[in-house]
């Protein structure tokens, strides 16, 4: 039936996956369905069948009836492993409904404002600073590219949430967090996928643990040891969130803050947006900073150029060599540098599932029913020739500077290097703002080549 006669049959795609989703399963618990998503495109055309229930669309076009502010198309049951389990909790990432999901972006939304970013951009500067010292220590010695960039990531996320951060820096040590984050996300990666079979195990997980037989455990950031460190410095801002200045300029005060004064905004909402900047954003940073490093040190052409940009600013006496985001702002080149990076390796390397309404949908000629799961990948999208160019596989930062403003506004317009449009990272602001004074800082003091590949492995 699910081969010949399902309502998906004559979907294009690999027998194994029209029939069962472990075929899926498997692929994505390789960590490689970037590039398996990318060669099935390639081989079966624009619409492909990934298991059963889900196909995936690669043309660009398609972003807006999926993704678009009004598109009818909610969040699969992929996301129920990262869903709040408390009716009244809070999960952005995870939330189903539009509703909820609106009301409760409205109610963190001052804390990620231009003006609030702004406001507290200063903060990122003494972590960078101690970054600059520790490689200038090791003397031009190799370094562990992606080791070092979830350290930075980790320094700078805690310190302009809490003013303070753990300085992992200093002693070049992250404590495990990255590879208690990379555990929980390869884990949500696959078990959405089956959400029925993971809800059944996790029953029997729990009544086994009951009478003293563990299992694997469900994913969860619990085990992470930066939430220690968040939660103290959350009953401290509690405590003083009525006297507690408004100048004081940290994510976590303001939130505190916030909280006080709106008794819709529930205790438990403070916590779990503080769980989101810091197990959510500091992998997706950490991962995009190695990637424009990467990609940058690869190519001599482009480090010239922006290392010449970055010294005409600097001779100019527009840039301080701890750059503020107004200083770096206008460096094209960089700006087109950093965009190329994202396009090219974006931190969410499987397609961002959603739900074909009731009235179902004709796309790419095929009618699908309503229920079916329906994505882009970015990593397929992204590489679009048609929106891209015929070299849309080559790292080549000058296509935005050489498209002409309508191009350069469908490459922007098709980019899901924050996911889709009706849910784009609340956070996206802040994330560019670190990422650009980063990268500008960092070239500002060196010169980077890369000595030894390390294979993308795709991540929510």
């Amino acid at each position: 039936y699910q081969r010949f006669l399902h309502p998906l049959s004559k979907v294009p795609g690999p027998f194994l996956a029209s029939i069962t989703p472990l075929w899926l399963v498997y692929h994505s618990r390789a960590l490689h369905r970037h590039r398996l998503e990318i060669d099935l495109h390639k081989t079966y055309g624009p619409i492909v069948r990934l298991s059963p229930n889900e196909v995936s669309l690669s043309d660009p076009k398609n972003i807006k009836l999926v993704y678009g502010a009004s598109s009818p198309f909610v969040k699969s049951r992929w996301y129920e492993t990262i869903a709040s389990k408390d009716p009244e909790g809070m999960n952005l990432l995870g939330e189903s409904d539009m509703k909820k999901y609106h009301a409760q972006r409205r109610l963190i939304g001052p804390a990620f404002t231009t003006e609030s970013v702004k406001r507290r951009e200063f903060l990122l500067d003494k972590p960078m600073g101690k970054f600059v010292a520790k490689m200038k220590e090791g003397g031009g010695r190799p370094v562990d590219l992606v080791k070092w960039m979830n350290i930075l990531a980790l320094d700078l996320l805690t310190e302009i949430t809490f003013a303070e951060s753990m300085d992992y820096i200093s002693t070049g040590d992250d404590r495990d967090n990255a590879k208690d984050i990379d555990i929980f996300w390869q884990k949500v990666q696959w078990v959405g996928l089956v959400p029925d079979m993971w809800r059944g195990y996790t029953w029997a997980a729990e009544k086994l643990r009951n009478i003293g037989l563990p299992l694997l455990s469900e994913p969860t950031t619990h085990n992470l040891n930066i939430i220690k460190f968040y939660i103290a410095q959350l009953t401290s801002r509690a405590k003083s969130a009525t006297t507690t200045s408004a100048t004081h300029a940290d994510i976590a005060s303001d939130i505190a803050r916030f909280a006080a004064s709106h008794p819709n905004f529930k205790p438990q909402w403070a916590a779990t947006t503080i769980v989101h900047i810091i197990a959510a954003g500091f992998d997706t940073l950490g991962m995009t900073l190695s990637a424009c490093f990467g990609h940058i040190g690869r190519s001599p052409t482009s480090q010239a150029k922006l290392h010449a940009e970055l010294d005409n600013a600097l001779k100019e006496g527009q840039l301080d060599d701890a750059p503020s985001y107004e200083q770096v702002a206008n460096l094209p080149y960089l700006h087109s540098c950093l965009t190329e990076a994202m396009r090219l390796t974006t931190v969410i390397g499987v397609s961002l599932p959603r739900v074909v309404p009731g009235s179902g949908a004709v796309v790419e000629g095929h009618e699908l029913p309503a229920g079916t799961v329906i994505g882009a990948n970015p990593w397929v999208v992204h590489r679009d020739k048609g929106i891209y160019g015929e070299d849309a596989e080559e790292f080549r930062p000058e296509r935005y500077l050489e498209a002409s403003k309508e191009r350069r506004y469908e490459m922007d317009a098709h980019s899901l290097a924050f996911g889709g449009p009706s849910r784009s990272c609340p956070g996206r602001y802040l994330a560019w703002v670190t990422l650009t004074k980063t990268v500008a800082a960092i070239f500002l003091h060196f010169e980077i080549e890369v000595l030894e590949e390390a294979e993308a492995k795709s991540k929510c």
